[in-house]
């Protein structure tokens, strides 16, 4: 769980991503043999049997539970429920008697269908974090989206109050800021000045030079 922890915390480079699932798979593994080897070191001599029973069925217990933990990867999955139930499994077997039998197969087939669940949990995990990759990437497009929306209004706000020539406001912008102001005015009583600009012979610029020059002229008085 500190191996874990650790790795959620600082995820390794990719290149180093299987290293560390083997490492985990082989812990997980040890960590289920350890449980295993309860069933037999506390087995007891003699006729009765709930001891080993109530350990079998801890150990199932265990073992199922650790189907959740180990969800994001079925290996680990596989070798912590095997961990678990194969020492019980072929230690009940070696012992021979009909009772011990009876415990190792259904042990063997709760380990069977724990494989089961494990991959069904498995692919679970699998489809949700595709759902999840799949989510962001649709976030990402949508704000991407959004962004050129933006840009694409600043760019028809800019259009529809500059004039493409000159890059000055337009007529329809002067004519609404002076209708601001003049309400302004008539309500503050605030002075409000309006200069205007003529070009002389700007007329003649335009037949003795044509329109594309006074054109050039109009963008450098600007």
């Amino acid at each position: 769980f500190g191996l874990t922890s650790r790795l959620l915390r600082q995820p390794p480079p990719n290149e180093r991503i299987g290293y560390w699932h083997n490492c985990q798979l082989v812990l997980r593994t040890l960590q289920g043999l350890c449980w295993g080897s309860i069933a037999i070191l506390f087995h007891g001599h003699g006729p009765d049997f709930i001891n080993d029973i109530l350990i079998l069925m801890v150990l199932i217990a265990v073992s199922s539970a650790g189907i959740v933990n180990t969800a994001p990867s079925y290996r680990t999955s596989v070798g912590f429920s095997a961990g678990v139930l194969i020492l019980p499994i072929c230690y009940y077997f070696w012992l021979g008697d009909a009772i011990y039998f009876k415990l190792a197969s259904g042990a063997t087939i709760l380990l069977l269908a724990q494989f089961q669940f494990g991959w069904d949990a498995y692919r679970q995990f699998l489809e949700g974090v595709q759902q999840l990759v799949l989510n962001r990437r649709m976030s990402r497009q949508l704000e991407q989206r959004n962004r050129e929306l933006d840009e694409l209004n600043r760019q028809l706000s800019v259009l529809a109050t500059h004039d493409k020539l000159t890059g000055l406001y337009n007529r329809h912008f002067m004519v609404d800021q002076l209708q601001q102001q003049r309400e302004l005015f008539q309500r503050y009583g605030n002075v409000c000045s309006i200069v205007l600009l003529d070009i002389d012979h700007f007329k003649q610029v335009n037949d003795r030079h044509g329109h594309a020059v006074g054109d050039q002229v109009l963008v450098a008085f600007s």
